[in-house]
């Protein structure tokens, strides 16, 4: 989930990495590798969701300025 976003946008990558820095687990590996297991815990999908969005939203933004 967003590994896509991540290659490709200097911005989502900006929001995956500051996210990842603050959090107390590898946010980016469970993101982009998985385990489903772990991804779908509660305290891992939440923020995985708000990263994955707010990484959507900069990817928008960057298409949108060219």
């Amino acid at each position: 989930m967003g590994k896509d976003l991540y290659e490709t946008y200097a911005a989502a990558k900006d929001i995956y990495d500051r996210a990842d820095a603050a959090v107390d687990f590898d946010l980016k590996r469970i993101s982009f590798e998985g385990p489903d297991e772990e991804l779908t815990r509660t305290d891992v999908s939440q923020p995985a969701i708000v990263v994955h969005s707010l990484a959507a939203l900069a990817a928008l933004e960057e298409e949108l300025k060219g």
